[in-house]
């Protein structure tokens, strides 16, 4: 039997952790919005906010879209496609 994505997450599923967006993140998600702007490079800024969180707690980010967080520079990717 194949596999799937849904499957992946489910071995991680019990070993999740919740990190807060505290105000070192949101620090580092103004900087990665000040970066990405001039660039004309558009990121969700909920998506700014999930990478500065990852970046700030030297996490990788597991994801089934890998195209919203491309530009971000210094986030560690984990494609789950």
């Amino acid at each position: 039997m194949r596999k799937t994505n849904l499957d992946q997450l489910e071995l991680w599923r019990n070993e999740e952790i919740i990190i807060p967006l505290d105000e070192k993140c949101a620090i580092k998600s103004s900087e990665i919005f000040k970066e990405l702007e001039p660039k004309g490079k558009i990121v969700e800024i909920r998506d700014i906010f999930i990478a500065a969180t990852a970046i700030m707690h030297h996490c990788y980010l597991a994801t089934f879209n890998t195209k919203h967080f491309e530009a971000i520079e210094g986030l560690k990717l984990i494609s789950l496609s």
